[in-house]
């Protein structure tokens, strides 16, 4: 069974804050789940200074055995000090449904904008529409494979946190196709691989409105062993290509994790690359050590 990333950030990952929030869940009929909470508190940025932060979200879900579908909407209210105020809102969608025992089509639209009625508002403006195919043979439990199609936007200015955390990457409108495979050589080895294309336009800094073409090419190898019960060693190696720059970069990582229960592992290593295998991050700011929270369903 494949592992997927649930969170992945440096080890020195800091957001200070002090909030306070509330929520409930309502449980009106079997099978659906409707959510409210409610945020209030100070936010410490490094980019934008401190800012009080209200937000309110209301989400309705739905589960079977076969089909999950689950939406939310959050309204934040943002002031400052400095004049930087404004109203976000964001919503966020994801669905997965079995179309049989062997594959499970996948979904998400994550939406996020901004009131951007004065000039000195940050305003966000975000757009991930993610579709893809899973496919566990109930025949072959060896081999597991996902193949997703992504549309993202990013085009907020500096304020915007990127999905890899950082806030100095450029801007970008980009389409990316992902395989990624792994197959169990042993009880105690799994082998995988992953290839993405990514074609695009990126903007020549996060301030700037100036975009070129952008394609590049991701190829990942990795092997992942079980040492001991509870224990597992993961190596892998990484190559980028991006076309029109002609830029050729290789790099590896190692990690050890340690299995909290039969869904989740934990692991902690060392990156040798300052690219991801996320080809939505253009930052080239992966170098370094980083901790790692890994999930199966």
């Amino acid at each position: 069974m494949q592992w997927y990333p649930l969170l992945e950030a440096p080890c020195d990952a800091v957001i200070p804050t002090l909030t306070r929030s509330f929520g409930l869940t309502f449980e009106p009929v079997e099978h659906l789940a409707i959510t409210g909470s409610f945020e209030t508190g100070r936010i410490d940025d490094a980019t934008t200074g401190q800012f009080r932060r209200t937000a309110a979200t209301f989400g309705v879900g739905y589960s079977r055995e076969d089909f999950r579908l689950g939406s939310s909407v959050e309204l934040r209210r943002e002031t400052s000090p400095a004049g930087l105020d404004q109203t976000v809102w964001l919503l966020r969608n994801d669905l997965s449904y079995s179309i049989d025992p062997d594959w499970r089509l996948v979904g998400r639209v994550n939406l996020a904008r901004a009131d951007n009625s004065s000039s000195s508002v940050l305003a966000a403006e975000f757009t991930e529409a993610v579709a893809g195919f899973a496919y566990r043979p109930v025949d072959n439990e060896k081999l597991n494979a996902l193949l997703r199609f992504s549309y993202f936007e990013d085009l907020g200015p500096v304020g915007q946190i990127t999905g890899g955390g950082q806030t100095q990457s450029p801007k970008q409108v980009s389409h990316i196709g992902v395989i990624d495979f792994s197959y169990d050589a042993s009880r105690k080895l799994t082998l995988g691989g992953k290839y993405g294309y990514r074609t695009g336009k990126v903007s020549l800094g996060r301030e700037s409105d100036d975009f070129v073409s952008s394609t590049a090419h991701l190829a990942v190898i990795r092997a992942d062993y079980n040492v001991v019960e509870k224990w597992d060693v993961l190596l892998e190696g990484r190559a980028l290509w991006v076309t029109a720059a002609d830029d050729m970069r290789l790099g590896a990582l190692g990690a050890v994790y340690r299995h909290v229960n039969n869904n989740v592992k934990v692991g902690v290593g060392y990156s040798l690359s300052d690219f991801s295998d996320d080809l939505t991050d253009q930052s080239y700011s992966s170098h370094g050590p980083f901790l790692n929270i890994l999930g199966k369903f």
